[in-house]
């Protein structure tokens, strides 16, 4: 019986606070510098904007370009890619975490327990 192997490739880079093109545009350098097959690609909580306690500072529109980013480099990457991105939904803000898949399908997980101490709730 072979073994099953699943590849995870972790990103953590400095992430430029509340500016998801600038991010964006360094998460896509840093997938097409790795040249090895991977499985599933993990990023940082809020990878589009750093942590923010006030997500109406950040403008929203930037969040279709981003669930649109994590798609296109599944589906080209051949594999799944997470990462949690504020989300505004019926004037409530999520810390949500999206995990798109190769099929450029979506599920999602909506942050819980929440970090009071810096406004998160």
């Amino acid at each position: 019986m072979p073994e099953e192997i699943l590849r995870i490739l972790i990103i953590q880079p400095d992430i430029v606070w509340k500016n998801t093109i600038e991010n964006l545009r360094k998460y896509t350098g840093m997938l097409h510098s790795y040249q090895k097959p991977v499985d599933l690609i993990l990023l940082p909580e809020m990878f589009t904007t750093g942590f923010l306690s006030t997500p109406g500072d950040i403008p929203l529109d930037m969040q279709d370009e981003a669930v649109a980013w994590l798609k296109n480099n599944a589906v080209n990457g051949h594999c799944s890619i997470a990462g949690s991105l504020i989300i505004r939904e019926n004037d409530n803000y999520y810390n949500r975490l999206m995990c798109a898949n190769p099929a450029s399908e979506t599920d999602l997980y909506d942050k819980l327990y929440l970090f009071r101490m810096t406004g998160e709730d």
